[in-house]
Formats: C-alpha cells, sequence, structure tokens
C-alpha cells in the first residue's frame, strides 16, 4: 500500500496488499485522510472489492459529509456494481476529473 499526497488531495494505491489489510488501515487511518479528497486505487479481484464496498462506502460518505471527495479506481468494477452514492472511476486521472468537477459543485452550492 502506499499512501501520496498530492495538492489538495490523496491517492491510496492498493499495490501488493490484500484488500482485508488495506481496509482495515483505512478504517484505522481514516481520520488522517477525512479532511482531505481522496483516490482509492484498488487491484484486487471484482468479487474481493464487491466483499469489502460496504465498508469502502462508509468511508465515502464521511467524506461527503466533510464536504470532500472520495472516488474508487478500478478497472475491475463496472458501474452497475458499484452501490449508488460512491464515486467510481477507471483512471487516476478521470478520478482526479471527477474531484474537480465535485469541488465546482460544492463551490457553486450545487
Amino acid at each position: 500500500m502506499t499512501i501520496e499526497k498530492a495538492d489538495n488531495l490523496v491517492i491510496v494505491s492498493q499495490g501488493d496488499v490484500q484488500l482485508s489489510v488495506l481496509v482495515e488501515e483505512l478504517k484505522a487511518n481514516h481520520t488522517d485522510i477525512q479532511g482531505i479528497n481522496t483516490i482509492l486505487v484498488l487491484t484486487s479481484s471484482k468479487d474481493e472489492i464487491v466483499e469489502a464496498l460496504t465498508t469502502i462506502v462508509s468511508a465515502s460518505e464521511e467524506h461527503k459529509s466533510s464536504k470532500k471527495s472520495f472516488v474508487v479506481v478500478s478497472e475491475n468494477l463496472e458501474y452497475d456494481e458499484v452501490p449508488e452514492g460512491l464515486s467510481m472511476a477507471p483512471t487516476v486521472q478521470e478520478a482526479k476529473d471527477i474531484i474537480e468537477m465535485e469541488e465546482i459543485e460544492r463551490d457553486l452550492g450545487l
């Protein structure tokens, strides 16, 4: 697992770590990243990601309540497999674009 901070966001990449370990680390360190836009890059299989989505959705909801974005990046998930309210993108660049759009919406009060 790697954590990269840049400008107004943090990118948490799974790397070679098992998803269950990443989810536990995310829960344990959530207060450290709660006040910043977060991109979570997952490389696990679709089945593993779907199994962990409830925890990931809860982290996303906490971010949104603090007026920050939380976007999951995975090539292994389809959009229809992602629960409503969870932002997903196939690439990190598209995740950054989503965060930028959400920030504009928040600035405009939408």
